[in-house]
Formats: C-alpha cells, structure tokens, sequence
C-alpha cells in the first residue's frame, strides 16, 4: 500500500521552511494516510490538496507502525565492509606468517651433541639441498604475499578512518526513520473513488534557516564576469532533503499572507457577527449532571491510569457507619434507583457539545475558519479520586452511606484563547469528572495518544528520546553561529526576495551549514582606477558590475575570483534594487604613480601688502597594462573660512570636477577629482595649480607651503 510522500521542494525562511510533498497515496474507504512525516512539523501549518477531490477533513497523529522503519544506513554499512576488509588482511596475515615460521623449520640446523645418527650421506645432503631451495622458493613466495598485504592493510586502515569520519558527518535522518515515531496525516476525501490518488502535502518546520553568500567571478582581462547567488543553508527536522527544488526566501514563514476581509456597513440595520466554530459554555452547564454523590459512584470511569504514571497505592478503607433499618431501606431505594439513572445520564454526558456544530468524523481540521490562534493549553485532571463514594460493607445489616464530595480547589474553566480549535486532539470529561471539568474540553498530550494506539514500554521509550532529540537538535540550530560576514537575511528597504535554485539540491538534516549554489546572473562588467597620489602611489580597482535584471540581494560575504583564483572576501551590504555592484578589487602593480609638488610666492594687492602663493602638483602615471585605462585622481585643495583670505583655480589638467565624497560616506570639503586617461603601456599626466591670496599679517593653518 503506497503511503509515503517524496519531497519533491523545500522553501526556506530565516526562521524556518515550508516543505512539499506529493506523490501517489492510495484512497481506501474515502481516506488516504500519509505516513513518515517528520515528528516536529507545525501541527498549525498544514496544508493538503488532492486532484480530483475535495479535502473534507485531516487529521495529524502519531506514526507507531513498526520499530525497523528503515534500512541500516549507507555510511555506516560502509564503516562495516572496511572493518571486515581490514580483519581479513589480518587473519590472511597471521596464517601467511605461521606458515612462514613452519616452512623456516625445515631447513636443516647444526647437528646436536647427542645425535646417534652418523655422518649425512651423499644422498641425505642432495635430498636437503632439493628441499631446501623447494622452501626458500615458498619462503619467498609469502614474504611478497605479506608485503602486499601489509600495503593492503594500511590503505584499509585509512579507508576505516574516512568511514568513520563520514559516520559522524552524516545525518541523523536513517537513524531517526529506524528508530524513532514519526507523523501521520490522515485526509478525508469526498468526490473520489478507491485507488491511487495524486496528493500534494505542505508543512512548516521551524529548525531551518539560511543565509545568503555571493560570488564574483571575473576573467584575467576583468571584460567578463558573473555573479553566482549562494546560500548556507542548515536544518534539524529530522529528515533529508534530497534532490529537492530549493528555494530560500528572506519573508519570515509564518507572517499572515491571506487578505483581509472587508465588512459589510448596513444603513438602517446591524451588520451580523462572523461565525466561529467555538461557542461559548452554557451558564447552566452543572445543571445537566446530577449532584447526587451516589450516582458518581456507580458511574464507570471515563478515564484509565496512564502507564508512565506509577500505580498509587490503594487508599485504606473507611470505617462504615452504623446505620438503623429505615435509613437501611431508604439507601436500598436510592441505589435502585441511581442503578436506572446512571445509564442513560453517562451516555449523554460523553455527547455533551459547547453549543457549537458537532466534530467532524477524524477530529478538527487543522485551520477553522474564525478560529482563534492556537496556544498552550491548561492542564487537567485525570484523577476521581477526590469524588469516589464509600465502598459498600457487609454484615450487621448495616448499610453504607454516601460520603459528601470533597471541594475542588480551582475550578477549571474552558477558555478559547488558551485552547484553541483544535477538537480531535481534545477529550470531553465524563459524569465521573470533578465539578467544574465535567462536560469540558481537556487537551489530550501526545503520550495519552500513544497509550490510545497501544503503544508499550518501548514506544514510550522511543517516544521521549524523540522529545528530547528534538529539543536538543532545535537548541543547537538555534545557536549555531552564523560564518564570518554573514547576516540574517531580512527586507531590503522594505523589498521580500525570494531565490529558487536552478538545479535539485542536497541538504542533510544535522546541526551544520551547507553551502548550495542557487543561480548565476549574467553582468555587464566595467573597470575603472582610483589613487589618492598625495597618501598612497598606488592606482586601486574598482570593478562596477551591472546586473541585466533586478534583484533584492540581502547583505553577505562576497567572494571575489580573477582568473580562477581567490582574490578577497569581502563583506557586502546589499541592494535593494540589484542594478549595480561595486567590489574593490585591491591595488594594480602595473600602474605606478608619482607626485611632484611645486611651490613659488608673489606680492599681490595696490600697495604690494598681500601675498599670493602659488602651489602645482603634477601627478605621473606609467602603465604596463596592455589596454589604456583611465585613472580617477583625487586631491584636495584649501578651503577659506574668511572674508579676507581668496582661493582660486589657476589650472587644471584634465578638467577639474568637484568631489565630495562617497554617496554613504562622509562629506568631503574641498574634494577635487580628475580622470587621466593613460595608453597602453604608456604614461598620463595630470597638473593641478591654485593659488592663495592673503595678507602679510597672516598665515595658512599647517604653513604656508602646501600639497
């Protein structure tokens, strides 16, 4: 029967993942099961379409078919095949080498002291001679046989190592399938006969994240280049995502993505409430159950001792009190008559509804419409002990008297936002519940479920290993820390991105990044040169890279290869747009920059009282490249603060623009910039001249010579 879903796409979001399943179930009776579903998915995300009918109701519980749910894993049935290649070379080994020592015995040794035989004949010693050179030929043979094994043993050995180093890489997705329960979804179908159905499934999982990562690859001429979208990826739900369609999204996976509903305004009339599918308790709810404490008694229980709960032992009984014939007769009556009621009450009780529509056959839909959200319910009491009668005594022809319920010391109340919808995984209290629970919802745990589908010992075993498993893997991938330069991914400037890989991608479940190539994205590629003569005789790349569509890119580490090999790693903000990319690429050796700086002074003004000081800086620039480039110069020149000092241009070689700083950067004052073009393997000269007018009685700040 087939009732397994593949994964076939995963959607991760920085705080989790959205995982898709579909294939071919098989409908029997208008329901089909779809079984080994991860054990910590969303239980309030699930998603579920069939072709070809319509989803009338599905149900979530626990997988308990089975404790082989899987085939022993790959990587450590390959640790098994080096260990036993390595204990064969051994035993071939230690055979080879007794034989060795047994045919060393048969060469003839020095004669002893007490050896009767005479002298060897010429017969005897040829006979030795034959089998002594037959020996030394075996001796031979296994001492090469040993050699290779020896070789042989080695490069088993180092095989074991790589098993076991892959053993503890890998995931724990075998072991979890083999060993542990997992999820089971049920879907109620109407419109489609038994057979094999097409049925797509999505989840959320919340032990998944992602960050982003971008690498820039540009050729030896930096003509050419592209830009490859990265991710690292990690996850721990427990299953591996294999040869999936990945896609990673920077929206976060639980945001509310439906549309709101616009209400009707009615002139003239109430508009009506929107119905939910809870109702509020009745106000007189107690008074369906009877208060009389014998009918309590005879009640059957409604509710069996868990078995991970250890049995308490039996109370002591109560001494009965005497009582006299009448009030004999009067409790013979009562029990007649509570034996009459009792029936038909606890049958009703177990019916009882909180006024709204009834459950549907496999227990609530996972997403009611109206329904309000689903949070951590109360706890419950399981126990009537508090409210058990008396124990009928014999002889004397007494009889027992009821005793008076104990008080409760909370009442328990039912409250909408605390439960939430969910009904199939609730239990209505029956007439043996105490006062205030009966006739009332109680969330059911998921070890009541398993004892419901008869789990034993071991289940529950496997069961809290899982719970513990399960927190200890979402504890680790919470604080996995992210690699160096990495960030969050989040909106840019208010922009959701999302990127699919172009290919079907690997992602293990365990506590680890893992790096997945997503797309590349052709680029318009642009050079250009920058130098600051005056602090540095070096020209700096600046690759501009313009993308051909326009993307949201999150901030991350930026890899940048020229000609196949590591130039830097940098860390980058982002865009919003994606329309262009600057990367500094480090400074050329092949461009070499010298500054020269000329000074003079003149009198200046009517009376020759001024003084006028002029300063020339000349910049050279000598290539080596094979292609002329043109090199972005930037200087300063002096700023006046006063009325009576004037600054002016006297020339400039190129054209003089004024520079005041990167966009984001700080403000520059009194920035200039200049673009010299240079030719291949030739040189560029740019001149830069002003002068400085003031008065005799002052000075510029730092001396009079500049530059």
């Amino acid at each position: 029967m087939r009732d397994e879903l593949p994964i076939t796409a995963v959607t991760v979001h920085p705080d989790g993942a959205w995982v898709t399943r579909a294939g071919v179930l098989d409908v029997v009776g208008g329901r089909a099961t779809a079984r080994r579903l991860p054990f910590q998915l969303d239980e309030s995300a699930v998603e579920a379409s069939v072709d070809g009918a319509v989803v009338s109701a599905l149900q979530l519980s626990l997988d308990t078919l089975g404790r082989d749910r899987g085939d022993e894993p790959a990587e450590r049935q390959a640790l098994l095949d080096a260990k036993r290649a390595v204990e064969r070379i051994d035993h071939e080994t230690s055979g080879l080498q007794t034989l060795r020592a047994t045919f060393a015995e048969l060469v003839p040794g020095p004669r002893r002291n007490n050896d009767r035989r005479g002298p060897p004949t010429a017969a005897g010693v040829a006979t030795w001679l034959s089998v002594e050179a037959t020996v030394d030929e075996r001796i031979e043979a296994i001492d090469a046989r040993l050699a290779d094994l020896e070789r042989a043993r080695r490069d088993a050995a180092r095989l074991v190592s790589v098993r076991e180093q892959a053993v503890r890489e890998a995931s724990s997705e075998a072991w979890w399938r083999r060993w542990r329960p997992s999820r089971a979804l049920t879907l109620q179908l109407s419109g489609l006969d038994d057979g094999p159905a097409n049925v797509t499934l999505r989840y959320r999982v919340r032990a998944a994240r992602w960050t982003a990562a971008y690498t820039l690859n540009l050729d030896g001429a930096l003509t050419r280049g592209r830009l490859v979208l990265r991710a690292m990826v990690a996850q721990t739900s427990g299953e591996d995502w294999r040869g999936v369609r990945l896609t990673v999204c920077t929206a976060p996976s639980g945001r509310n993505a439906a549309l709101p509903e616009l209400p009707a305004l009615r002139l003239g009339s109430v508009s009506p409430k929107t119905s939910t599918g809870w109702r509020p308790l009745p106000a007189d709810l107690e008074s369906l159950f009877p208060d009389d404490p014998v009918l309590r008694a005879v009640a059957p229980p409604a509710t069996r001792p868990s078995p991970l709960a250890p049995t308490p032992p039996p109370a002591p009984p109560e001494p009965a009190p005497s009582y006299d014939e009448d009030e004999d007769d009067e409790a013979g009556d009562l029990v007649e008559e509570a034996a009459v009621r009792a029936e038909p009450l606890a049958k009703k009780s177990t019916n009882i509804f909180h006024g709204g529509p009834p459950s549907p056959p496999l227990g609530a839909s996972m997403s009611a419409p109206g329904a309000p959200p689903s949070m951590a319910a109360p706890a419950r009491s399981r126990s009537s002990a508090a409210y058990e009668g008396a124990a009928f005594g014999g002889g004397g022809g007494g009889g027992p008297r009821p005793q008076a319920p104990k008080p409760m010391p909370q009442e328990l109340t039912y409250d909408p936002g605390l439960q939430g919808m969910d009904y199939g995984r609730m239990r209505l209290q029956a007439l043996d519940a105490p006062i205030g629970a009966r006739g009332r919802f109680t969330p059911r745990s998921i070890e009541d479920e398993l004892h419901e589908r008869g789990g034993d010992a071991g289940a529950t075993a496997r069961l809290h290993a899982a719970l513990a498993e399960q927190a200890q893997a979402q504890t680790s991938l919470l604080h996995l820390s992210l690699p160096l330069h990495h960030a969050v991914p989040d909106a840019i400037e208010g922009v959701y991105a999302s990127f699919t890989a172009e290919a079907p991608l690997d992602v293990p479940s365990a506590a680890r990044f893992y790096a997945v190539a997503l797309r590349e994205v052709p680029l318009d590629l642009a050079v250009s040169y920058r130098a600051v003569p005056r602090e540095d005789p070096r020209a700096f790349r600046i690759a501009t890279a313009k993308l051909k569509e326009r993307l949201a890119l999150t901030p991350g580490p930026m890899d940048v290869f020229v000609a196949g090999s590591l130039l830097l790693t940098l860390p980058w903000q982002g865009a919003a747009g994606g329309a262009e990319v600057r990367v500094d690429l480090g400074p050329d050796d092949a461009l070499k920059l010298s500054r020269n700086v000329r000074y003079r002074e003149e009198t200046a003004g009517l009376l020759r009282g001024d003084r006028r000081l002029f300063t020339r800086v000349e910049v050279r620039i000598s290539s080596s490249l094979p292609r002329p480039v043109s090199v972005e110069l930037l200087e300063r020149v002096p700023v006046s603060r006063d009325d009576g000092v004037k600054v002016e241009l006297v020339e400039a070689l190129p054209a003089l623009e004024v520079y005041e700083g990167e966009p984001r950067g700080a403000r520059l004052e009194g920035g200039r910039r200049q673009r010299v073009q240079v030719p291949a393997s030739g040189e560029g000269l740019a001149a830069l001249e002003y002068a400085v007018t003031l008065s005799n009685k002052q000075e510029l700040l730092g001396g009079d010579r500049r530059g």
